[in-house]
This record gives C-alpha cells, structure tokens and sequence, in this order.
C-alpha cells in the first residue's frame, strides 16, 4: 500500500444520513389480515377437530397393549426358526411325493405336441 493511503483512510468519516434516507426504513404498513379456513367454524368438518384427541381410559389402555403384544408373539412365532425349519421340511417332503407320481405325456392320435 502506498504510504498516502493511511494518512487518507483517517481523514475519511461517515457521511452523515440525510432525514429522506432515515425515513426511508420506516414505513407504516397495515396489520396483516388473519385469514381463517371455512371449516375452522364448521363443527361437522372432518378438520375441525384437529387437536382435539380422544381421551382413552386406562382399561382401554391396557386393553390395546394387550392385543399389540398378543399380535406381536403371533408374528415372532411364524417367523421363529423352528417354525421356518418345519416348514421348509414340510415343502420338501410334498415334492418328494410328487416327484414319485409319474405321469404319462397326453397324445392325441399317438402325437405329442413337438412332433410335427
């Protein structure tokens, strides 16, 4: 930097704000209008409702945990590995029958499909 500058940097001062630039952040502006949706006044709108919850009393409570628990021992059960294992064994046992069956091609006329 040249060794003027300095000496100009200190000679520099803000220039003062003119009233027309000060006025020029401060406007009036009218209060936002509240706009309400039709059915906040509609008690027989699905959304009316909202927020309000139902209330559950501690039977019903218990009584929905219960079902939960009872539906999730259900899944764990199907999806035990002995459960998958029997299964598994079950499948393999059927087609080991029905690998035993033998079954005739059908012929019409003594010709099968693929003799031509």
């Amino acid at each position: 930097m040249p060794a003027g500058y300095a000496s100009l940097r200190r000679d520099v001062a803000a220039a003062p704000v003119s009233a027309e630039s000060a006025k020029y952040w401060l406007w009036k502006s009218a209060p936002p209008a509240v706009v309400q949706a039709a059915h906040v006044e509609d008690g027989s709108h699905p959304a009316n409702a909202y927020w309000d919850w139902k209330t559950h009393t501690v039977c019903e409570i218990k009584e929905k945990m219960i079902n939960e628990i009872l539906e999730e021992e259900k899944i764990r059960v199907l999806l035990s590995a002995d459960r998958v294992e029997e299964s598994l064994k079950r499948k393999c046992q059927e087609e080991e029958k029905e690998s035993e069956i033998v079954t005739r091609e059908a012929t019409v006329g003594g010709e099968s499909y693929w003799d031509w």
